[in-house]
């Protein structure tokens, strides 16, 4: 069963590198370009989602908001976090996702798909250790 992915990226030359890296990695794929419409699409899906890649500055829904309203909806999500702003992370708030990866743009497709990887396999250990 491949893992289903939602890509959450106003900057639509990033969403298409980081969906043609994930499906060819063997990862379904979902894709917004903001975060209203992320969310909206996370509210409408009717199968399991694993994760949600966003960037977290975004106009309308910042990363770190879609990423709470998010997990109210589904407490198992993997999140992964991306920015060319370094300082961005501390805006998210990134204690508030300890459990989050994050990558710095630009980054290599590879480190994409290795970053989801690992907050996969993060979670499905927590998840079974935890229950």
């Amino acid at each position: 069963v491949s893992q289903r992915v939602l890509v959450v990226e106003a900057e639509p030359q990033v969403r298409a590198i980081a969906a043609r890296s994930l499906t060819s990695a063997g990862f379904e794929l979902l894709q917004a370009a903001n975060g209203a419409l992320g969310l909206a699409l996370l509210k409408e899906q009717r199968r399991h989602l694993d994760l949600i890649i966003t960037d977290v500055v975004m106009p309308e829904l910042s990363g770190g908001d879609l990423v709470r309203a998010a997990r109210k909806l589904d407490q198992r999500l993997g999140i992964v976090f991306m920015s060319g702003f370094p300082e961005a992370m501390h805006d998210a708030h990134a204690s508030d996702f300890g459990d989050a990866a994050f990558l710095a743009k630009p980054f290599a497709p590879s480190a994409l798909v290795e970053a989801v990887r690992g907050c996969i396999e993060r979670r499905a250990t927590e998840l079974s250790e935890h229950g």
